[in-house]
């Protein structure tokens, strides 16, 4: 089961269904990660870019295709990069990043993203324009969209 990087939506799949695999949405994670080094650090800081791309670059731990690489990497990054790094950058980095990104990879879904539904969402929106709607409405609107 995947979903973005809202905790409370992992927290309930994850109470809901405990058997199922679960992925985080490589793209929101990337997102976020570049946010939080942006607040952090500035978007011109020449650091920013090894930050991103030694989780999220071609040869970053986001594109490993098992756990023995995926931690081979991380190791490296966190000794070469992230060790030079302001504290908070690697606290986020340590404790959530990382920690996604390993679920990713053990599910095999290193580059997984949640694009459809994302995309989904926004023509449903769309065909409602943007308003709350009567259950018969929204039936006969989805039926109609379908």
């Amino acid at each position: 089961m995947g979903s973005d990087d809202e905790a409370a939506m992992r927290k309930a799949m994850q109470h809901t269904f405990r058997q199922a695999s679960f992925v985080v949405c490589c793209r929101h994670l990337k997102e976020n990660l570049i946010r939080k080094v942006d607040a952090v650090m500035g978007s011109r800081t020449t650091q920013r870019r090894a930050i991103i791309d030694g989780l999220f670059g071609a040869g970053g731990a986001a594109a490993s295709t098992d756990l023995v690489a995926f931690d081979d990497c991380v190791e490296k990054y966190q000794k070469t990069v992230l060790c030079s790094a302001p504290a908070d950058i690697q606290q986020y980095i340590n404790s959530r990043i990382i920690h996604l990104l390993r679920l990713n990879v053990m599910a095999s879904q290193t580059e997984w993203t949640n694009n459809n539904a994302e995309s989904v969402n926004h023509i449903l929106k769309q065909v409602v324009q943007w308003r709350p709607q009567q259950l018969p409405n929204l039936i006969g609107k989805l039926r109609g969209l379908v």
